[in-house]
């Protein structure tokens, strides 16, 4: 498996999903849904940050450890 079939698809699915993920929050913010003075608020979004993220860095640590097994 060569370096494109294994990174274009990611880079595609967090760079392309990641523009409509962090849209949809700035969508929320300014129209008000999103209301960083309150406390659940700022939970929920932490909680929405952090799961992105941390399904961004275990995916690509998964692409990594598969190119690394198939050499």
């Amino acid at each position: 498996m060569d370096w494109i079939q294994a990174w274009l698809p990611y880079f595609y699915q967090y760079g392309v999903g990641g523009f409509f993920f962090f849209l949809a929050i700035f969508v929320a913010y300014d129209r008000k849904v999103l209301n960083l003075s309150r406390k659940d608020d700022r939970r929920l979004l932490r909680g929405i940050l952090i799961g992105f993220a941390f399904y961004l860095v275990m995916h690509g640590l998964w692409i990594a450890s598969v190119m690394l097994l198939s050499d």
